[in-house]
C-alpha cells in the first residue's frame, strides 16, 4: 500500500506509482483539496484537466500517449481513500487508524505545514510512524528556501 501525505488536489506524482501499488491512500489537511480530489475521482465536470500531464507520463513510461484515459482510470481505481491529515499530530490521520504502509510519499507538504526546522523534524517523525519497518519513504522537498510562489507574478 502507498500512502501519500499532503496530496493536495494533485495527481501527477501518483501516475507512475499506480503501476506498482494496487492500493493508494491520499491525504490532505485542507477540506478544499480533499474535495477537489474527490470530485476528480468521481469525474465531475469542471475539475482540473490532467490529460496533457497524463499523456506526458504515458510517453515517458514508453506507452502511447493515446492510452492516457486508461492510465487515469487505473489511478482512479487504485485510490482507495481520501483522508484528512495533520502532520503535526502524533497520529497524522487521527482519528483514522490504518495498518503500516509499504511506501509513504510526500511532496512539499512538510515545507508548507511547518514553521521551523524543529516542527519539520517532529512532523517527519510523525508521518514515518505510518510506515512499515523496512518500508520506503519518498520525500520530495526543497532546502534553503524561505518561500515559494504559486500562480502568476
Amino acid at each position: 500500500m502507498l500512502l501519500d501525505i499532503g496530496t493536495g488536489p494533485s495527481i501527477y506524482h501518483l501516475l507512475s506509482a499506480c503501476e506498482s501499488f494496487p492500493h493508494i491512500i491520499t491525504t490532505d489537511f485542507t477540506d478544499s483539496n480533499r474535495q477537489e480530489l474527490e470530485r476528480w475521482l468521481r469525474r465531475e465536470p469542471g475539475t482540473f484537466d490532467w490529460s496533457e500531464i497524463v499523456k506526458t507520463v504515458c510517453g515517458l513510461e514508453g506507452h502511447s500517449r493515446d492510452n492516457w484515459m486508461e492510465k487515469e482510470n487505473k489511478l482512479r481505481s487504485r485510490i482507495q481513500k481520501v483522508l484528512k491529515c495533520d502532520v503535526t499530530k502524533s497520529n497524522p490521520l487521527d482519528p483514522t487508524v490504518i495498518p503500516p504502509v509499504d511506501c509513504l510519499i510526500t511532496a512539499l507538504c512538510l515545507e508548507t505545514a511547518c514553521r521551523d526546522i524543529d516542527m519539520y523534524n517532529r512532523s517527519l517523525k510523525n508521518i514515518t510512524t505510518l510506515l512499515k519497518p523496512g518500508g520506503h519513504l519518498v520525500l520530495i522537498g526543497v532546502l534553503g528556501d524561505s518561500f515559494y510562489k504559486v500562480g502568476n507574478p
